[in-house]
């Protein structure tokens, strides 16, 4: 249920930056002081998504290009560029896997979140090395598994209640939510000095209820399970997935967070 598609993501942009951007500019702002990103420096984001990391880059004076494979992602983030009348910011409608920005070209590239979402992920490692200048710095942001995260956690099992045929979040030995994988993935791909900083955000939910409709209209798996339900069939999952996360993760008031893996290499 996970999505690979710009189509998928096309269907999910308007909630996603509605709810899930607040949760994701945490991370992108930690990225951001953590790479030193200023004035002055030119930089990549790509799969931006609607911006998490690209407006607080372009708040930094850094020129920002922003590339995304979704049409309407990119059009949540113009949204923003226009209406804040911002001049350093330029979006293009590419595919992190196939980039036709020049070969050493910006200080920093950055990928938060998006790459382990790609079909040719090892393509896409090479091409972030590639448009990274000599001596630039690239970012890749993945989340941890599950079990460091309970707000993932959480999402799992609202996604398992829902679905006719529930996705695991079984561990997968392949995935970049394990530190060894992340980094020799960076390595293969031609990054040096390549380390991982394990950095945690979390995010206040009044309750069980507020947690599960935040989750409906930012998280993407359930965004595509919406599309299968009728609106009664829809409210009703909600309350079952309420009522299952108040029984398993209640009280609350409580703050939920997630662990995000930020692999920072160099050129």
């Amino acid at each position: 249920m996970l999505p690979s598609s710009a189509v998928h993501w096309d269907m999910v942009a308007s909630g996603y930056a509605m709810s899930t951007m607040d949760f994701l500019e945490k991370y992108s702002i930690s990225a951001l002081d953590m790479t030193e990103v200023g004035a002055g420096d030119t930089l990549a984001d790509i799969a931006c998504g609607p911006g998490a990391l690209a407006l607080h880059a372009a708040s930094r004076g850094a020129s920002v290009t922003a590339v995304d494979f979704s049409v309407n992602m990119l059009s949540q983030l113009q949204q923003q560029v226009t209406e804040r009348n911002i001049r350093n910011l330029h979006t293009f409608l590419e595919n992190g896997e196939n980039l036709s920005l020049a070969s050493d070209s910006f200080d920093f590239a950055f990928s938060m979140f998006g790459l382990n979402f790609y079909q040719k992920r090892k393509r896409g490692f090479r091409e972030l090395h590639r448009i990274v200048k000599p001596g630039g710095t690239a970012c890749v942001g993945v989340f941890a598994s599950p079990e460091q995260s309970p707000l993932i956690e959480h999402l799992f099992g609202i996604v398992e209640e829902i679905a006719p045929s529930p996705p695991s979040p079984a561990n997968d030995i392949d995935s970049l939510e394990h530190p060894n994988i992340l980094r020799r993935e960076m390595v293969v791909a031609g990054f040096s000095d390549v380390h991982i900083q394990p950095v945690v955000h979390e995010t206040e939910f009044k309750s069980a209820q507020d947690f599960v409709a935040r989750m409906a209209k930012g998280s993407a798996p359930l965004l595509m399970l919406r599309g299968r339900m009728s609106d009664a069939e829809w409210n009703e999952a909600l309350d079952r997935a309420s009522t299952r996360l108040e029984e398993k993760a209640g009280p609350f008031p409580k703050h939920l967070g997630a662990t995000a893996l930020l692999a920072i290499g160099h050129k």
